[in-house]
């Protein structure tokens, strides 16, 4: 387990193939509700607080997670400000600012997808990545769409790092009129 602490609210842990077969985890089986991956996340953020001093009892968090290509798997830990996930501006903020990462296995299977979408949105890119294809869209737009996303592909990763990831390591196809384009393929 490498933690490397970003800022005083933010941790980066990557946890190696080793530690996801020694907590019993894999990144398909990470759930909010599942008492094996509540139980991992608060052995992983002991461990973490012992090493760094890094203290998120009673606090809120935004957690990111991302696989990584030899099975291991990174976790972004976030505290979060009182009131963010409260009434106001911030929680529509941070929902359609945070990027959202559906993957699908081929191109038609993205265009079958784009040409069921009833709604106009800015989708943000459509990327290759490993032999598949990607599209990035805002958080807000993608839990409206989940269904029929989950329907031709598959939600593989979401937030700041997790497109940073795909920005370096994929290529970037469309970056403008994304869904149209998709549309007419």
């Amino acid at each position: 387990m490498i933690i490397k602490a970003i800022n005083s609210d933010k941790i980066k842990i990557l946890l190696t193939t080793s530690d996801m077969e020694r907590l019993n985890l894999t990144y398909e089986e990470l759930d909010y509700q599942s008492p094996s991956s509540k139980r991992a996340i608060s052995e992983i953020l002991s461990f973490a607080k012992v090493k760094t001093g890094f203290d998120f009892t009673g606090a809120k968090l935004y957690i990111e997670a991302f696989s990584n290509s030899d099975g291991s798997c990174t976790l972004l830990f976030t505290k979060l400000e009182a009131g963010l996930f409260g009434e106001g501006k911030k929680k529509s903020s941070l929902a359609e600012s945070t990027p959202v990462i559906y993957e699908f296995d081929g191109i038609s299977d993205a265009a079958a997808w784009a040409r069921t979408c009833p709604l106009r949105l800015p989708l943000l890119a459509l990327y290759s990545y490993n032999g598949k294809y990607r599209i990035v869209l805002g958080a807000k737009s993608a839990e409206r769409l989940a269904p029929g996303l989950s329907e031709f592909g598959r939600l593989c990763g979401g937030g700041l790092l997790a497109l940073s990831v795909l920005d370096e390591h994929g290529s970037l196809l469309l970056s403008k009129n994304t869904l149209e384009v998709l549309k007419t393929l």
